[in-house]
Parts: C-alpha cells; sequence; structure tokens
C-alpha cells in the first residue's frame, strides 16, 4: 500500500512516461514551373482545392464530460455526512460532490446537480462561510441549505449566489418520517428549479474529461484508497468491471437511501489550507473549520484503479480551478462525475 503525506512545501513527484511520436508528411506539388526555372513562380496548372473545415466537436456538459450541456439552473445542496444521516437521499444524482471539513472533526456535502433533479434530496444541513468561495466559479448558481449562524448566512447573502434555503423556498422542502431531526429535512429539486428558472447554468469549472491517457501506463495501482479528514475516514475502493470508486465504510459500500452505491469513476485528493472560523460555533462550542479553495497545492487523481499526483491552483473565486500533472499539463478525469475530497495540508492518504 502506498502513502503519502502531501503538505505546502513538499511535492509528490510522478514519472511520466509518454511517447511522442512526430510525421513528417510531404505535400506533392501542384503548381507550374515559371520561365525562370523557379519552383512555383508561375500560375497554378489547374483550380486551387478549397480545404474542408473540420466539424467542431459537440459541446459535452463540463461538469461530467458526458452528454450535452444540460439546460436550466445548477443547484448545489448542502448534504449532512454524519452517521445518522446516512443513508442519504439523492446524492447519487450528482455531477460533482465536494467533501469538506465542518465542526467537531466531522465533514459535510456539498452536491452538485445539473444533470439530474431528483425529487428528493437530503438530508439538508446549514451554510458554512467557505461555501460561496469554493461554489463562486459555479456562478450565480442556487444554493439550497437549511439555515446558519447569522453572520455566516449574512456573508452568503452578500455573495453571487441563489438562496435556494428553507427561509426563501419552504415548499420546496418536507421532513421525511422515521428518521430523526435535524436529519430529515429533504428538498424537492424540481420545484425549486422551477421556481428559481434565471439562476444560473452550468460552466466549466476547470474539470477535464478524457476516456483514455497515456499516463495510466505509467502510474501506480490504487485499487483503495483512504484518507482521513479531521475525526472522519472517508475512503474508496475500485470496481475495475464498472470502471467507479465506491465509497466504503466498515468493509463494506456505502449506499444511498434507493440502495444504488455511492461511486464515482474520479476521486481528486485536493490538498487545501483549513482554518478556524470562529465566527461559526455550534452549540457545544466547537468552532467551524473554513476551507481555502483559491490558492495552490497537491492533489491527486485517482481513475482507472490508478493515480496520478500534481498541483490545483486557483487565482481568484471567479476563476476555475486548474488540476495539473507534475509537468504542468492538465490531468484528465475519466467522464461521468467527479468527487473531490477537500483535505487538509498534511493529511495522510493511503492508497495501494
Amino acid at each position: 500500500m502506498g502513502e503519502m503525506r502531501i503538505s505546502a512545501g513538499r511535492r509528490t513527484v510522478l514519472l511520466l512516461s509518454a511517447l511522442l511520436v512526430v510525421a513528417v508528411v510531404g505535400e506533392g506539388c501542384g503548381c507550374s514551373w515559371g520561365s525562370g526555372g523557379a519552383r512555383g513562380s508561375g500560375p497554378s496548372a489547374g483550380p486551387t482545392s478549397t480545404p474542408v473545415p473540420r466539424p467542431e466537436p459537440n459541446p459535452t456538459n463540463p461538469l461530467t464530460g458526458t452528454g450535452a450541456p444540460p439546460g436550466g439552473p445548477v443547484i448545489a445542496v448542502k448534504i449532512d455526512n454524519v452517521a445518522a444521516a446516512r443513508p442519504q437521499v439523492g446524492l447519487a444524482g450528482a455531477d460533482v460532490v465536494y467533501v469538506e471539513m465542518v465542526e467537531g472533526g466531522l465533514t459535510r456535502l456539498v452536491a452538485v446537480y445539473a444533470s439530474r433533479r431528483p425529487r428528493t434530496v437530503g438530508p439538508v444541513r446549514s451554510v458554512r462561510s467557505s461555501d460561496p468561495e469554493l461554489l463562486a466559479h459555479y456562478g450565480p448558481i442556487v444554493l439550497a441549505f437549511s439555515g446558519g449562524a447569522a453572520g455566516v448566512v449574512a456573508h452568503f447573502r452578500r455573495s453571487p449566489l441563489v438562496d435556494g434555503s428553507t427561509y426563501a423556498h419552504a415548499g420546496a422542502y418536507r421532513r421525511l418520517a422515521g428518521r430523526p431531526a435535524p436529519h430529515n429535512l429533504m428538498v424537492d429539486l424540481y420545484l425549486l428549479a422551477r421556481a428559481l428558472p434565471r439562476a444560473g447554468g452550468v460552466r466549466d469549472v476547470g474539470f477535464r474529461w478524457a476516456l483514455g491517457d497515456p499516463r495510466l501506463s505509467a502510474a501506480r495501482r490504487a485499487s483503495r484508497l483512504a484518507v482521513r479528514m479531521g475525526g472522519t475516514l472517508v475512503s474508496f475502493a475500485w470496481d475495475g468491471p464498472h470502471h467507479v470508486f465506491d465509497q466504503t465504510a466498515d468493509g463494506g459500500p456505502v449506499r444511498e437511501a434507493g440502495g444504488r452505491p455511492l461511486a464515482t469513476p474520479n476521486v481528486l485528493v485536493q490538498l487545501c489550507p483549513v482554518t478556524v472560523d470562529r465566527t461559526d460555533v455550534d452549540v457545544v462550542g466547537n468552532p467551524a473549520q473554513y476551507t481555502h479553495t483559491v490558492g495552490s497545492g497537491a492533489v491527486l487523481l485517482f481513475r482507472d484503479g490508478k493515480v496520478i499526483a500534481g498541483r490545483w491552483r486557483r487565482t481568484q473565486a471567479s476563476a476555475a480551478t486548474e488540476y495539473l500533472d507534475e509537468q504542468g499539463q492538465p490531468l484528465l478525469l475519466r467522464p461521468g462525475g467527479v468527487w473531490v475530497l477537500h483535505a487538509p495540508q498534511g493529511s495522510l492518504v493511503h492508497y495501494g
């Protein structure tokens, strides 16, 4: 099993083996000889053919690399990730899922929906101060959440994000029987999208997609991976027949309420600076964690049962995040979606 501790001052060097083939093709001459004997000095002997332009490739959903870009608003949902909140509902329908630190060593999810709008998603939980920074490069999309500290909510309302909370659109929310509060609040993304049709649509936030990548032949094997995020262990196992990583816990796959495994073709472990946010303190006195997603740091891409190391960088909140290998070339994700783990710098990543 590989083990890698990644910090801001230490970079993992990945040996990249690639074959560069340069083909030099000679062109035949279709022009006449001039009276002075100089090639090409006279008029053409025949009509000149006009090159046929290559058709532009069909645009694809920039959040998954598959299918046409979906219409309508993009909706991000704050989803609970503690044991009492599982199994989550509708999570497998997200295009992109971010795992972020909150208070007390716990994690929470930000799930981004564009391709599908499930009628039941949750459990929905509160906003954090770092969410506007995380989602700024998506543009004025909707954020669905259940509330938050007064200062945090005020900070959110100063951002370009559109308020899709229980305060603003109570009719899109309901509580499921048989689950304890606060782990039973669900949102209907179909109703929320109908209420906010002018919110931001899909845009490029930095993911690059390709079914194949020659770098994989030299990449290290990674059939399993585990990252300690605060007091929470986040782990995945490679499912080769389905070309996905299944999220795991207690030795088995994690499933959502409908029974579908929580699976993704790609896991990006993005090492970020994480600082204490004392403007947001829970009822037992634990301050929230602020994950800084503007800046730069180390990243590991897990796809196709392999791992490729590199760097991420984002120059400002409105800019897309670049994910690059150690030679500065874009990392290529397998089409189909991605989970991004925003682990603190210095986190220990096990894989093998």
